[in-house]
C-alpha cells in the first residue's frame, strides 16, 4: 500500500495512541481494566513510509499518559512538519482547526472527541477537544464550520464517537452528522468503533459514520481484520467522489485486500444500503458520487493565526535523531542485580492487594548493557497457592522500549498496566521475563538463550498479590502505584 499512499496529496489518520516515553498512567473514570496505549517515536518512521501528513488526536487515548507525553508528541510532530488536531495544552488549542493545503485546493480540518469526558481540555488545562453527541455540540461547531468556510474550499469533520465494536451509528450520532452537514460541513469522518460502518450520502455530501481500523497490533476480533481506505477526489469546487479500497489486517500489519475484497466490499454495500445510500462497484473499489458547486470557491486570504500544512514541507526524522525523544533518565531503586547477557535489574514495585477483575501497575527498572536486536517482550506470571501459572505477555515498556536503546547504561522502566485475565480471589507469586520469537515464530524465554542462576524458569521472582474482594475496588495502580514504594529484588 505504501506506493500508493504516497501518491496522495494529504493523507489523515486517526493516531488511537501517544507517541511518548513520558508521562503517567492516567485514571479512567469507572474504568476497572482499561486500556493505555502509548508508542516509542520511532513508530513516525511508518508516518514516512505511509506518507501521513495530518494526524488527528482527538480520541479516548490521546491523554493517556497526562499532560508530558502529549506535549512530548506535539513537538515530535511540530519538529516533521506534521498536522495534528484535536488536542491542546489548553481548551483554545485543543479547538484550533488547521488548513492542510492539497494543491490548489485548501481544507479545513476540525477534530472533536465524544467519549471521554475525562480528557477533556479546560482553560488551563491540556487535553481534547470533547463534545458530547447532541445539540450542544452544533451550537459550539456551526460558528467554527462558518469561519473554515471563509478560508477553505473543504471543511472537513473528523470525530471519534460512539462504542466499540458497533456495527452502525446511533440515532444521535446521525442525527448529529446531519446537523453538521446543514451547518456547512463538506466531509464527515468518523472512527471509533475500530469497525466499518455505513457510508450515507446526505444533501449530496458523505458520512463515513466510522472509517474502522488501518493498522493495529491487537487482532483479536475477526471483524477488524475487513478494513478500508477512504480517498476523496477533491477540487476548489467541493468533494466529487469517495472511493472506497478494501484493505486486510494482520498483525501490525495492512495490505490490499485480496480473497476478502469481495467479502468486504459487500459489507459496505449492506450498511450502507441500510442509510439509503448505493455504492457503485467499479472492479476492487466503491465508489459514491458527490454534489459539488458548479464554480470553484471563492475564499479569502489566510491568516497567520491558522496553522497550514503542506506534505510537501514534511520533514522525516531519522532514527539518531529520533533518539532525542527518549524517556525521562531513570536510576535504579535498591541493589542491582546482574541476570545475564548485559541484562539487569534494578528493583519493582506494584500493589500487594487488588479486588477481582481490576488492573494494577508494575515497575521494573532495568538496562540491556548488551546489543540486542531481537524484539524483546515481557512477561508476568501468577502462580496460585495450587502452582498453577497463568500467564501475561505485553510489549516491554508499554511498548515505549526498543532494541536501539539496548547497548548503553541507561536505565528504563518496565512500567505496564497489567490486566490479567480475572484472577479467582487467592494468593499469587509473581515471576518477570522476557521472551521473544525466532525465524521459525518459536517462543524462547531469555533464561532459555542466556541461562543464568539470577533468572532460573519462569523469572524473577518479584513479589506477590492478594486478590479479595474486601480489597480496594478501581483502577487500583492507576490510583495509587505513585506512593508505592520499589521492593529490592
Amino acid at each position: 500500500l505504501a506506493a500508493r499512499l504516497q501518491k496522495a496529496d494529504a493523507f489523515l489518520i486517526n493516531l488511537e495512541c501517544v507517541i511518548s516515553q513520558k508521562g503517567y498512567y492516567q485514571s479512567k473514570i469507572r474504568e476497572n481494566r482499561p486500556f493505555h496505549f502509548r508508542a516509542p517515536q520511532f513508530v513516525a518512521q511508518i508516518f514516512e513510509q505511509a506518507g501521513i501528513s495530518t494526524i488527528c488526536t482527538a480520541n479516548n487515548h490521546s491523554m493517556d499518559y497526562g499532560k508530558p507525553a502529549l506535549q512530548d508528541q506535539m513537538a515530535l510532530l511540530q519538529k516533521m512538519g506534521i498536522g495534528m488536531v484535536g488536542s491542546g495544552m489548553n481548551q483554545k488549542a485543543a479547538q484550533q482547526w488547521i488548513i492542510q493545503q492539497c494543491g490548489a485546493t485548501r481544507v479545513a480540518i476540525m477534530a472533536f472527541d465524544a467519549t471521554a469526558p475525562w480528557a477533556q481540555a479546560k482553560e488551563k488545562q491540556a487535553g481534547n477537544f470533547y463534545l458530547p453527541v447532541n445539540q450542544d455540540a452544533l451550537q459550539i461547531l456551526r460558528p467554527m464550520i462558518e469561519q473554515a468556510r471563509r478560508y477553505a474550499h473543504i471543511v472537513m469533520l473528523t470525530m471519534h464517537w460512539g462504542g466499540n465494536w458497533q456495527e452502525k451509528p446511533t440515532p444521535a450520532i446521525r442525527k448529529l452528522a446531519h446537523a453538521l452537514i446543514d451547518a456547512g460541513a463538506d466531509i464527515i469522518l468518523g472512527h471509533s468503533s475500530h469497525i466499518l460502518q455505513g457510508i450515507e450520502c446526505y444533501q449530496g455530501r458523505a458520512i463515513v459514520y466510522d472509517m474502522g481500523t488501518l493498522l493495529s497490533d491487537r487482532i483479536n476480533q475477526s471483524r477488524i481484520r475487513d478494513e478500508a481506505i477512504f480517498e476523496l477526489r477533491i477540487s476548489a469546487r467541493g468533494v466529487h467522489q469517495l472511493c472506497i479500497s478494501p484493505v486486510y489486517l494482520s498483525r501490525c500489519r495492512v495490505r490490499t485486500a485480496q480473497n476478502s475484497a469481495q467479502r468486504i466490499m459487500d459489507l459496505l454495500k449492506r450498511l450502507s444500503a441500510e442509510l439509503h445510500t448505493e455504492l457503485v462497484q467499479q472492479d476492487d473499489q466503491l465508489l459514491l458520487s458527490l454534489q459539488t458547486d458548479a464554480e470553484d470557491r471563492l475564499v479569502s486570504s489566510l491568516p497567520d493565526t491558522i496553522p497550514c500544512y503542506h506534505k510537501q514541507q514534511i520533514r522525516y526524522l531519522s532514527a539518531q535523531q529520533l533518539l532525542a525523544y527518549s524517556p525521562p533518565l531513570l536510576q535504579p531503586e535498591g541493589r542491582i542485580v546482574d541476570i545475564s547477557a548485559g541484562l539487569q535489574l534494578g528493583g519493582y514495585r506494584h500493589v500487594t492487594d487488588i479486588a477481582p477483575g481490576c488492573a494494577f501497575v508494575f515497575e521494573l527498572r532495568f538496562r540491556m548493557r548488551q546489543k540486542q536486536t531481537q524484539r524483546w517482550r515481557a512477561e508476568l506470571v501468577f502462580v496460585s497457592e495450587q502452582g498453577e501459572p497463568i500467564h501475561v505477555r505485553y510489549p516491554l515498556a508499554d511498548g515505549s522500549w526498543h532494541s536501539q536503546y539496548s547497548g548503553s547504561d541507561t536505565w528504563y522502566a518496565d512500567q505496564t498496566l497489567v490486566r490479567p485475565p480475572v484472577l479467582e480471589p487467592g494468593y499469587y507469586q509473581l515471576f518477570w521475563c522476557l521472551w521473544t520469537r525466532d525465524a521459525n515464530k518459536q517462543l524462547i524465554y531469555w533464561y532459555e538463550q542466556y541461562p543464568s542462576a539470577m533468572m532460573p524458569a519462569p523469572g524473577v521472582a518479584v513479589g506477590s498479590i492478594v486478590v479479595d474482594k474486601q480489597y480496594r475496588v478501581g483502577v487500583g495502580g492507576v490510583d495509587w502505584l505513585r506512593n508505592q514504594p520499589f521492593f529490592t529484588l
